[in-house]
């Protein structure tokens, strides 16, 4: 049995990449549609070799996750162009933990409508070896999942 789609936000969770962006994208051209707020989800995840820490940039020297995540963030909200009444109903969201877990607990402790993310992210080589968080995401959701992907340059 399949569980019906809760009547709380549009979960967007994203990690910055481009397809990250037109997920995004899709989900404020949705919201301008249903009058859906958006909750829009970033899940820190330790990297094994500097566990606590995220690298922005080279030029950057190593700094606490939360604070750059925080920081690339709002830098990506910047960057995405939704309608004026679409921007006020964006609410978002860090947390720590493993990217898949993170964003199905946050699905549901929402009630959310549906859940809109990006195909690929960061991490391709990862991908590659043991499946997308896109891919886990669709296997698990008790909501429906889009699932969005930059167009190529």
């Amino acid at each position: 049995m399949v569980a019906a789609a809760g009547k709380g936000p549009i979960l967007v969770p994203v990690d910055f990449s481009p397809d990250a962006h037109a997920a995004m994208d899709w989900a404020c051209r949705q919201s301008a549609l249903t009058g859906d707020e958006i909750l829009v989800l970033h899940v820190v995840h330790d990297p094994l070799n500097a566990p606590g820490f995220y690298r922005r940039e080279k030029k950057d020297a190593v700094r606490p996750m939360e604070d750059v995540a925080a920081q690339m963030m709002e830098k990506f909200l910047k960057e995405q162009v939704c309608d004026k009444r679409v921007a006020k109903r964006i609410k978002t969201k860090t947390v720590v933990g493993l990217p898949v877990n993170k964003i199905l607990k946050t699905a549901q402790k929402h009630d959310v409508r549906m859940i809109v993310m990006g195909r690929r992210g960061r991490s391709k080589l990862q991908q590659l070896l043991v499946g997308s968080k896109a891919e886990h995401v669709v296997q698990l959701s008790t909501v429906p999942v889009v699932i969005v992907k930059a167009q190529e340059e």
